[in-house]
């Protein structure tokens, strides 16, 4: 749902420290919350996509790195569509750590990152970081919500990614201008369909080329 106020709020914490300040976003309807720069991913390294798989990486190093994951039916039946081991929580009972992976000009740009009940936003995030290349750069932290639905996001740079998804790049399911830009949307999926953020019950991790912004839709 789209928020119809925004409001600013810097919480004095780091990336992988204890934030209880940025809280949910529940006692401000509507509202946005930002927590200050989360700063790199890790030390600027050789301009080459992470060996681990994620965004940027061929199909072929994202099965070296997670596996494949196959099921007879739904959405993992698709070839190269579902990557890694089991993962169980009260989102999707049981469901595996990459699903809805989609390619852009041969390379992955995008899927949702799955993870157990009860994982906090800063292990959400640093697990979402390991995945992509070690030049990417991150926003800030930013929660939104509605009257029934909430979330946060932040947006990650990369020269990395910015070379491998130029500007108008042919084939892009999101209809992003550039790779230069990678928007991640936290959240978790209640039985009835909302959709919420809790920071310490992060649940799964949308990830797609092009930024998020606070007028998006939870």
């Amino acid at each position: 749902m789209r928020a119809s106020r925004i409001a600013a709020i810097v919480a004095p914490c780091l990336l992988l420290a204890a934030c209880g300040s940025i809280g949910n976003g529940a006692s401000s309807p509507a509202a946005v919350r930002t927590a200050p720069s989360l700063g790199a991913a890790t030390s600027a390294g050789s301009a080459v996509p992470n060996p681990n798989g994620g965004i940027g990486s061929t199909i072929d190093v994202m099965a070296q790195a997670h596996g494949h994951a196959v099921t007879p039916t739904g959405p993992c039946s698709t070839a190269n569509a579902c990557f890694g081991s089991s993962v169980a929580n009260t989102e999707s009972g049981t469901t595996v750590a990459f699903t809805n992976v989609v390619q852009v000009n041969d390379l992955v740009g995008g899927y949702h990152q799955n993870f157990p009940t009860g994982t906090s936003w800063a292990k959400a995030v640093s697990q979402v970081l390991h995945n992509l290349p070690p030049d990417a750069r991150v926003s800030a932290l930013t929660t939104i919500s509605g009257t029934m639905t909430s979330c946060a996001y932040f947006n990650v740079s990369s020269p990395t990614l910015a070379g491998l998804f130029p500007s108008g790049a042919p084939n892009d399911p999101f209809g992003s201008t550039s790779g230069a830009t990678v928007g991640v949307e936290l959240s978790t999926t209640s039985a009835q369909g909302f959709t919420f953020y809790e920071p310490g019950n992060v649940q799964q991790a949308q990830l797609k080329l092009g930024g998020d912004d606070s007028s998006m839709a939870c």
